[in-house]
């Protein structure tokens, strides 16, 4: 089994830098900026750890649930769960399990982890930044594409044949 364990305070602190990183330069229509104004702050520390347990468990999982019932297809099914996640407060963590297939070449596992991640703070960021009123768009689309990257980790990992030809 393969545990993805991501710590909330490291990804609340990404999370933050990636927002004032982008907003740096917003201003408002009388030329002032809108850095305190739409940056994370300490004081939006609860609010930001809801948006991630929603993003952790709605938009994240929804990507890596699917794949769990084509895998009982394969020539050598996988028994049991294929993921997992847990958003745990008391540990402060959340973490995503995954069993390890036959036919997963191990150098994906980083990647995987890390599309993972980046997955996480940009939806997050996104989020945020829409609920308060400004444009998420940039870190909506930046979520789709690790979205992209996940799903073709996902697919070499488990071994999935094509369902179509090439005529």
């Amino acid at each position: 089994m393969i545990v993805f364990y991501y710590s909330i305070p490291d990804l609340v602190k990404r999370i933050t830098e990636e927002g004032i990183r982008f907003i740096r330069r917003a201003k408002d229509q009388d030329g002032n900026s809108l850095l305190n104004i739409l940056s994370v702050g300490d004081e939006d520390d609860s609010y930001v750890k809801k948006l991630l347990k929603e993003v952790s468990a709605q938009d994240i999982f929804s990507i890596l649930e699917p794949y769990t019932s084509g895998l009982a297809d394969l020539d050598t099914p996988l028994e049991g769960y294929e993921w997992d996640v847990t958003y745990d407060t008391t540990a402060n963590c959340v973490v995503f399990r995954m069993i390890e297939t036959e036919t997963m070449p191990a150098a994906i596992v980083t990647p995987m982890e890390s599309a993972i991640e980046n997955a996480l703070v940009n939806k997050t960021v996104s989020q945020f930044f829409v609920r308060n009123g400004w444009d998420g768009s940039l870190h909506n689309q930046l979520f789709e594409i690790n979205k992209e990257n996940l799903i073709g980790y996902i697919n070499r990992r488990s071994g999935l044949k094509r369902t179509y030809k090439f005529y």
